[in-house]
């Protein structure tokens, strides 16, 4: 008895320092990678440590069918070529594996735990978020004022005589560490832009009756949307109008207004013209390849497909990238043969996850990646099939990661510094290490709760008995 009250001790502790980090990280408090997965190990550690009875049987194996994709995938990322040509330390390629799986594990193993409750957690991952937004917010505004973005859109800033690397529409301040830096507007956006989904949520709570907690979220909300309208560039237009075309998909399906069948033939149609796409793009891209050149001939004699697979800004970086891609050495990620400045940015970012996944992971981490991707949708939806978690959560929890990912896809920068180079790859970023967490939890609530029998509780008070039998007699 004495050790199930350790234990239940230790859960405890795990969990309220679970809550801790996971606001700490939303906030971007260090903004370090290294804090981010030392604190992920150390809870998951005392986690594990409190429920490695429940480990076992086939908890164990959906946990292993769960965390081998990111291990392999977060492995290929420590081992990357680009980590190398940039001159990574050991510590952060140590630390990668292990930060990773850490959040996912953490948020399979969260509800185990003692006191957990998901609404508890949404609440301070959006508090952080809010709270970083609001201080970057206010620093960008000292500065400038509201729609700077596009009064001065092409104006620069000249310090002793040198003119700004990126004109005053595309910079923003933001809380990077414990210091205001210069960042890009495309950085800053992916916190108000995954921050607005808590919108949400105020369709699904009573003002009268959650009065303190529709406030909240209304606060979250209005923080998030006010940043965005105030600070617009074409591509925040662009993801402004597929966020809110994705908000209002949730919430409709989760009114009732559309079916799930519905909801799958969509996603399985996009999911086939978007594969259609990525392999005319890739196939167009590749300029060693001879056998395809009639398909590249008739790309660049038709105007609208050179437009769309040539020369439109976003393809013209994607074409580089895969161009690249099936070279042997470029298999764990590579550094293209492009123009490189030190002092200001690495020039051959595209700003997509998934082109910028083959720069740091190669072809073999993309694959991965995708792997990742589909098991997670396919999890999504048992999970929203199975859990009993009430409907404002599950529609947060979908709508956290479908911006993140969906933002992630066309605008994130990884090398957001103006001033000066410093890489922040998706897979390092506090907010990614949050979708993790959430990841893990989907996974483990989409599988049906196991029923209990009444012959397994007799069974297991029959265990606590003799336990306590055994204790007693070795005080004796």
């Amino acid at each position: 008895m004495e050790k199930q009250k350790v234990f239940s001790i230790i859960s405890t502790v795990a969990i309220f320092l679970l809550f801790e980090v996971l606001t700490f990280v939303s906030f971007g408090l260090s903004n370090s990678y290294i804090v981010y997965a030392f604190l992920g190990l150390f809870v998951l550690i005392l986690l594990v440590v409190a429920h490695f009875q429940s480990l076992k049987g086939e908890g164990l194996t959906n946990l292993l069918i769960f965390i081998i994709p990111i291990l392999l995938f977060s492995l290929i990322n420590a081992l990357s070529s680009l980590n190398t040509a940039t001159h990574t330390s050991i510590l952060l390629r140590i630390l990668i594996p292990l930060g990773l799986m850490s959040f996912a594990t953490l948020g399979y193993l969260s509800s185990l735990g003692n006191g957990f409750k998901i609404s508890t957690a949404i609440i301070l991952i959006y508090g952080g978020l809010a709270l970083i937004t609001l201080i970057s917010y206010f620093a960008t505004m000292i500065q400038y004022v509201p729609f700077y973005t596009l009064i001065y859109g092409n104006s620069y800033i000249y310090y002793d005589g040198a003119k700004s690397s990126l004109p005053i529409g595309q910079t923003a301040y933001f809380l990077m560490g414990f210091s205001i830096r210069e960042v890009t507007v495309d950085y800053f956006s992916l916190y108000p832009s995954v921050l607005s989904t808590s919108v949400i949520a105020l369709l699904f709570i009573s003002p009268k009756e959650q009065t303190k907690k529709f406030v909240l979220f209304a606060v979250y909300a209005f923080i998030g949307i006010f940043a965005l309208i105030t600070m617009p560039t074409r591509m925040m237009i662009l993801t402004d109008v597929l966020i809110a075309i994705s908000l209002v998909v949730i919430i409709l399906f989760f009114k009732g207004k559309i079916k799930s069948k519905v909801i799958k033939t969509t996603l399985l149609v996009l999911s086939v013209l978007f594969l259609i796409a990525f392999l005319i793009l890739f196939i167009n891209a590749q300029s060693s390849l001879s056998a395809f050149a009639w398909l590249r001939n008739i790309i660049e004699s038709v105007p609208l497909f050179n437009r769309i697979f040539n020369t439109n800004r976003l393809v013209s970086r994607y074409n580089t990238i895969l161009d690249g891609c099936l070279n042997f050495g470029a298999w764990l990620g590579f550094m293209p043969d492009t123009q490189f400045s030190a002092a200001l940015h690495y020039d051959f970012l595209t700003n997509s996850i998934l082109f910028d996944t083959i720069l740091f992971s190669g072809f073999f981490g993309l694959v991965l990646f995708i792997v990742i991707m589909v098991i997670l949708v396919k999890r999504i939806i048992k999970y929203v099939q199975v859990s009993n978690d009430e409907v404002m959560i599950k529609s947060l929890v979908i709508a956290f990661l479908l911006v993140f990912f969906g933002y992630s896809l066309i605008n994130y920068d990884s090398q957001p510094y103006v001033y000066y180079s410093d890489l922040i790859p998706y897979y390092q970023h506090g907010l990614f290490l949050v979708c993790l967490f959430l990841y893990g939890y989907v996974y483990f609530k989409s599988f049906p709760a196991k029923v209990i029998t009444k012959e397994e509780i007799i069974e297991d008070s029959n265990l606590v008995e003799e336990e306590a039998k055994v204790d007693e007699e070795q005080n004796n």
